[in-house]
């Protein structure tokens, strides 16, 4: 047998071996629960026979079948645990099925969760964020009133009819709501005494939009 025939069949096993390391690869991903309501984190984990040092790639996928941007992790255990960081946004995930779609060295898997719909207030996380960061007045006045605004807008904060919803832009904020607003980022008060507090404010005047 010829050198070349030697090397055309050991770069052929080689290449076999690869193929079946790939293809032996076994991928599992499962959350914590399978129903989630808006103030809640999302937690699953992920399993893998092998870590082959190459990232894993998440995608979010609704009914609809429209895909988040790539979610890129690169695993170093058999098994990796990730729990967000922020609750689901009620104006980004609409109530109804999604997927988590990930693949990893050639192997794929999927596991779905639902997104139910209650009547609890959630406010997103960014608009907290701007509350403390006002409290502690690291932000300006008009930087949190944009973030009351969105509340409006998005229906979160319910605002008399004698307002026009439309153009709805907050002119005055009394300085002592920021203690309220630092109480709230410190989850001493809930998303929804904050929210049903600010239309109060709104609606007596105290608040002027």
């Amino acid at each position: 047998m010829s050198s070349k025939n030697i090397v055309i069949i050991f770069l052929t096993v080689i290449f076999i071996s690869q193929v079946n390391f790939a293809s032996a690869i076994s991928l599992s991903i499962h959350t914590d629960k399978s129903e989630y309501q808006y103030n809640d984190l999302l937690s699953f984990v992920i399993q893998v026979s092998d870590v082959t040092g190459k990232p894993l790639t998440l995608h979010i996928r609704d009914e609809s079948g429209k895909n988040s941007a790539p979610i890129v992790l690169q695993i170093v255990n058999a098994t990796t645990s990730i729990t967000a960081r922020e609750s689901f946004d009620p104006t980004v995930y609409k109530s109804g099925v999604y997927y988590l779609d990930v693949e990893y060295s050639g192997a794929k898997a999927s596991t779905s969760f639902k997104i139910i719909s209650t009547d609890m207030i959630v406010i997103p996380s960014w608009v907290k964020n701007l509350g403390k960061w006002w409290s502690e007045e690291l932000v300006t006045d008009r930087d949190f009133a944009r973030g009351i605004e969105y509340l409006i807008k998005e229906k979160i904060i319910i605002i008399p009819e004698s307002v026009n919803q439309d153009s709805s832009t907050v002119t005055k904020i009394p300085a002592w709501i920021k203690t309220n607003a630092g109480w709230w980022a410190d989850n001493r008060i809930s998303d929804s005494d904050f929210a049903l507090g600010i239309q109060y404010l709104i609606r007596n005047g105290i608040i002027t939009v």
